[in-house]
């Protein structure tokens, strides 16, 4: 029996973990140009998520070590995209549609500070025009 089928059949006191060398075997997947950009940006919003939740909220010591855990493993260049990706969801939920709500709340305000902005400039130009 090989070390994954222990594993798999989750006997022994180290059942949920993977065996050494499981990362190593698996493929790396390679991402389009678009794609690699897109889970920068996503990996990049997380860890922002989680940096400002140590600064701003009062956490306990296990969850601020819980919290500076999953950032290095979010940080880690060695760390399996699948497994970087499975923390976030496990983290944040649907951290996409989070995303995407924050970003339309930003352009929002954007286009309420860009629209004051030229109500302020018709009204000098309507001023001087008259």
């Amino acid at each position: 029996m090989s070390s994954c089928d222990k594993w798999q059949m989750g006997s022994g006191k180290h059942a949920m973990k993977s065996p050494r060398g499981v990362h190593d075997a698996l493929p790396q997947v390679e991402l389009s140009n678009e794609a690699a950009q897109q889970v920068e940006k996503e990996l990049c919003w997380c860890i922002l998520q989680l940096q400002t939740s140590l600064i701003l909220h009062k956490m306990t010591p296990k969850q601020a070590q819980d919290a500076s855990h999953t950032i290095n493993i979010l940080k880690s260049p060695t760390a399996p995209l699948a497994k970087k990706r499975q923390i976030m969801r496990n983290t944040f939920g649907d951290y996409r549609a989070k995303m995407a709500e924050e970003e339309n709340q930003f352009r929002k305000e954007l286009e309420g500070v860009l629209g004051s902005e030229r109500g302020l400039r018709l009204a000098k130009v309507r001023k001087t025009l008259q």
